[in-house]
């Protein structure tokens, strides 16, 4: 993907940006939504919102729609918060994509190394992602590199997102306690089928 690809402008912030293509590609699956009218690319981002973006992209990538909230956890990972908000982290928390990541405080602002990782953790729950982003620098990252490397990692197309190969191991149901288990896959299957919960 070349971001000289031409894809509807969403923000008025980001005309003319250089990698204006990758923002409104995702902005056009609905993983980053208007504000204003403005995207602002050069701001930080913070976990929650990091979070938030990956989780829709692997829902999206296995074949769920935005528009419902299948895949995403019933119980908050707050005591007594089961907002939507709350239930993207313990999505994330309980398919293990935020392991290794610290501190889990999700207003802070997301260095490279916490993408690196979050890309990592993702990649190690089924065989279809696979690519290394390789980031310049680790300080605080901002809204266009993420968007960049988002697009990247998750193969983020003109045409929409491509589905990961056949055959790829995908986790289906996100059980805190089964990653790694020689029997992973067998819980994952009965779980997708509703046998087990």
């Amino acid at each position: 993907f070349s971001p000289a690809v031409s894809v509807s402008n969403y923000f008025v912030d980001i005309s003319g940006h250089a990698y204006a293509s990758y923002i409104n590609l995702l902005a056009k699956e609905g993983i980053v939504a208007w504000q204003w009218g403005k995207f602002y690319p050069d701001n930080y981002l913070r976990l929650y919102d990091l979070t938030k973006m990956v989780v829709d992209l692997y829902r999206l990538k296995v074949g769920y729609s935005l528009s419902g909230e299948q895949w995403l956890s019933l119980i908050g990972a707050f005591s007594g918060d089961d907002s939507l908000p709350s239930r993207y982290v313990a999505t994330a928390l309980h398919a293990w994509f935020l392991s290794h990541i610290a501190p889990l405080d999700f207003q802070r602002f997301v260095k490279s190394e916490d993408v690196i990782q979050f890309l990592s953790n993702v990649s190690y729950q089924f065989s279809g992602m696979s690519r290394v982003v390789e980031l310049q620098h680790v300080d605080t990252i901002t809204r266009w590199e993420v968007a960049k490397y988002l697009v990247m990692s998750f193969d983020v197309s003109p045409n929409g997102i491509l589905p990961y190969e056949s055959g790829a191991q995908m986790l289906q149901t996100p059980f805190m306690d089964i990653y790694g288990h020689p029997y992973q896959s067998a819980i994952s299957t009965l779980a997708g089928l509703g046998i087990v919960t």
